[in-house]
């Protein structure tokens, strides 16, 4: 796992709602700049702090390896041709101003390619900067963000140690297939957690807590999954919704009740026979629901 510093200054609002980091291969020049190359580095689990306007705000989780992209709409400059990577962000009560890490890690950076001046409290120009490790944990305890405090092995990395049965479980527990999606079939009776609709082909085997900060066992766990329509996967993927401990739809800050009826759920919404388990991931699901709405 390595510690990554991402300068979002436009591209912040689109990237952050979109989920990704986005940076062109070269110039118009054919130039490839070290700070663009750096994104063909990021590991899935790779940890991302994101700094915008004096401040990093929220830090992020590589969810794949880089891919060949093309530019955003709205991304006005550069080439078309880029490098995109998927990212869960998580937002923090704690925002870090770039002079408290100045003033927390002076003399401490690398002499080239590091995101800060070395004199003074600002911000290098360039997109994608590498955090020395040690600077990397500072910052991140700092943030005080419990999703990803202590992420070390449970990472998006695959556990080196898991043997190939394990392994081939685990992916694909990722796309929501194998015995994973097996295990939730049959624990929720076939059927959608919330609305009981049940044409099996359409439900979607859904991770509590997210794939990118699961143990190995946490990815094959079935209680650590709901069994939900494709209506309610998407937004209790997005942390737009979650479920108390009584199985009640909790609706976050960033959606409207109004949006909710929209795809016909209301706040009588709930989900029956949860078990012991399902609440202590529920429980981090909810907390995590309430750092996105930061």
């Amino acid at each position: 796992m390595r510690f990554w510093w991402v300068n979002q200054g436009q591209t912040y609002k689109e990237e952050y709602n979109g989920g990704f980091l986005w940076a062109p291969i070269s110039n118009s020049k054919f130039q490839t700049l070290f700070h663009w190359q750096n994104m063909a580095e990021v590991q899935s689990g790779d940890i991302i702090f994101s700094y915008v306007n004096g401040f990093i705000k929220k830090a992020g989780i590589a969810l794949n390896e880089p891919y060949t992209f093309q530019k955003p709409g709205n991304f006005k400059l550069w080439e078309n041709e880029g490098r995109r990577i998927d990212i869960e962000y998580y937002g923090t009560q704690n925002p870090i101003s770039i002079k408290e890490i100045y003033d927390t890690t002076r003399g401490k950076w690398p002499q080239k390619y590091a995101p800060l001046h070395r004199n003074t409290a600002k911000a290098n120009q360039g997109y994608l900067f590498e955090v020395p490790e040690k600077l990397g944990e500072l910052i991140l305890s700092k943030l005080a963000i419990p999703a990803i405090q202590s992420i070390g092995l449970n990472s998006g990395q695959l556990n080196r140690a898991a043997n190939k049965t394990t392994k081939e479980a685990i992916i694909q527990a990722r796309v929501g297939q194998g015995k994973f999606r097996r295990d939730l079939i049959a624990q929720w009776n076939s059927q959608c957690a919330v609305t009981k609709f049940s044409i099996v082909g359409l439900l979607i085997a859904s991770h509590i807590k997210p794939w990118a900060i699961s143990s190995n066992e946490d990815r094959l766990n079935p209680d650590n999954g709901l069994l939900l329509s494709p209506n309610f996967n998407a937004l209790f993927d997005k942390f737009l919704i979650s479920f108390s401990k009584t199985g009640n739809l909790i609706k976050g800050n960033r959606i409207s009740w109004q949006d909710l009826a929209l795809l016909d759920i209301g706040s009588s919404s709930k989900i029956l026979n949860l078990n012991s388990a399902n609440y202590q991931y529920l429980e981090l699901h909810r907390e995590l629901m309430s750092n996105k709405d930061l």
